[in-house]
């Protein structure tokens, strides 16, 4: 690095820690010539570490939290840490930068720690290949697994927004970008990447993920780094059009688009000087972080459609195998569902979603007008369509407990309605259980039975062994008894003998049909 920039870079040095670098209307404000040095030649090794913590302002993001807080989640990494995800992390320790001659065991030690605790942290987007050779970096650099912690909250939460999420949803929303902007401003080669059969992703994605630092020799990949830290995405951007830009005529040269995946892998790992590098990538000022934005906004939209779109079909066809309603009213079901469906996180739709407890009292009325007519019958509606008992109910356990009780065959829907009141789940009624049934009917139906006289009735009518319980037989028997019943746990077509089975009439029953 030239002696003046050295100096220029001295000035500014004490001003670093005081200034909020990660606001952007304060650098360019205060440190007008910062930009300037950054973009053309990196920042100097002895200042990167306070540099790259100031952009990532992380004294403000510590003091949002308590001051031992990264210590707590290391602590807490084997009780709230994801096995799956804890497994795959040391999985891809040994696998990172392992001829680095500054990665060594300690380090490793150190990278499995910073990855853990942010897993534990962001449980949303927990863990993804790609972010140990990132987190490795910072560490190497920052030399304090602390300090790399909170530069990885930043880079993943602020930067990478969207990119180690299970669908990657932020990595493709920039890929589409990069290709859009290659089709505009190279378009030549985008024609011959299209003439070879080269999807331009298989290239790019990986680029993209590991901020170059797999595609570029560590002390080029880093210069760019230090401009990705300052500027964001918008460089991460622009390295990609500079790389392909400088390889053109060699790319021209190859015919078969595997052979330019190989040979960009090659040339990338090789031949760059960061001189070079930075004066290419800032070459392409001229398109405007705005442009980028508004190509980014509208792939995030077409994206997001897409992938909901797909997750829809994939669940309908499935549930449409496994339980006996329609498409149609798996569809006007699944439509009503996502009104209210919430995620972890909002662009990630690789699900369905979840509704809470409030929203399935929304729901309910329109699916199951005879049902939830009170709170205490709605609790136990809730806790038995939530199977997995984690206190949400995805668009499946809503379909499959649905299809139970207009589609199955009047024993399973005798047992989930059985099911509903077995509060203790012990296979049997008790009084007050069975007294809840009989409030339930007697309130939705405004049948005319004295409740307190019709449960002593029953019980001593049917409850043979007078252990105070009635079994799911003994409770069949009650119900083929006391007729009036059946109005309130089966739907019209099904008012017959509970202990055959009945042809699904055609009419419709529900008013998700």
């Amino acid at each position: 690095m030239p002696q003046h920039v050295v100096d220029q870079w001295n000035k500014l040095a004490e001003n670093l820690s005081a200034l909020n670098l990660a606001d952007e209307a304060q650098r360019k404000a205060k440190v007008k010539e910062l930009q300037e040095l950054i973009q053309g030649h990196g920042i100097p090794s002895n200042l990167r570490k306070k540099a790259w913590t100031a952009f990532a302002g992380t004294t403000e993001s510590k003091s949002k939290f308590p001051s031992d807080y990264y210590q707590s989640l290391v602590k807490d990494i084997n009780v709230k840490g994801s096995p799956d995800v804890l497994d795959q992390i040391d999985k891809d320790i040994k696998r990172t930068f392992p001829d680095c001659s500054k990665f060594r065991e300690e380090e490793e030690k150190m990278l499995e720690r910073v990855l853990k605790a942010f897993s534990i942290h962001n449980p949303s987007v927990g863990y993804a290949q790609s972010m140990n050779f990132v987190c490795a970096i910072l560490l190497i650099v920052l030399e304090d697994e602390e300090d790399a912690f909170w530069v990885m909250v930043h880079i993943v939460e602020h930067i990478l927004t969207g990119y180690y999420l299970s669908n990657l949803i932020g990595c493709q929303i920039d890929q589409k970008v990069v290709e859009s902007l290659v089709e505009k401003h190279l378009p030549k080669l985008h024609k011959h990447f299209e003439e070879t059969g080269l999807a331009l992703s298989l290239v790019t994605i990986p680029w993209l993920l590991c901020i170059y630092l797999l595609a570029l020799p560590m002390e080029v990949a880093i210069v760019v780094l230090d401009n990705v830290l300052y500027r964001g995405r918008y460089v991460i951007i622009l390295t990609c059009l500079a790389i392909l830009q400088m390889n053109e005529n060699v790319i021209f040269q190859t015919k078969e688009g595997t052979n330019i995946a190989i040979l960009l892998k090659d040339i990338t790992t090789h031949t760059f000087d960061k001189s070079s590098l930075l004066k290419a990538i800032f070459s392409w000022s001229n398109i405007k972080e705005s442009e980028i934005q508004n190509l980014a906004t509208k792939f995030r939209e077409e994206l997001i459609k897409a992938n909901f779109e797909r997750v829809k079909q994939s669940e309908i066809y499935s549930l449409q195998r496994s339980t006996k309603l329609t498409r149609k009213e798996l569809e006007t079901l699944y439509s009503e569902f996502t009104k209210l469906a919430k995620r972890e996180n909002a662009q990630e739709y690789t699900n369905t979603g979840y509704i809470q407890y409030q929203d399935f009292a929304q729901i309910l009325p329109s699916v199951l007008p005879k049902f939830g007519k009170n709170d205490v019958e709605l609790k136990h509606l809730w806790s038995t369509f939530d199977a997995n008992k984690d206190q949400k109910l995805d668009y499946k356990e809503l379909t499959i407990g649905l299809s139970t009780l207009y589609r199955c065959s009047s024993e399973k829907k005798l047992q989930f309605c059985f099911d509903v009141y077995d509060i203790n789940k012990n296979g049997r009624l008790e009084k007050e259980e069975l007294r809840a049934i009989l409030f339930s009917a007697k309130q939705t139906l405004k049948l005319p039975f004295n409740l307190d006289k019709t449960v002593v009735k029953t019980f001593a009518t049917l409850d043979k062994d007078k252990d105070g319980f009635i079994s799911f037989g003994e409770f069949k028997q009650v119900l083929l008894v006391e007729p009036s019943l059946l109005q309130f746990f089966l739907p019209p077509e099904q008012f017959t003998s509970v202990q055959a089975e009945v042809p699904i009439a055609k009419k419709k029953s529900c008013s998700i049909m």
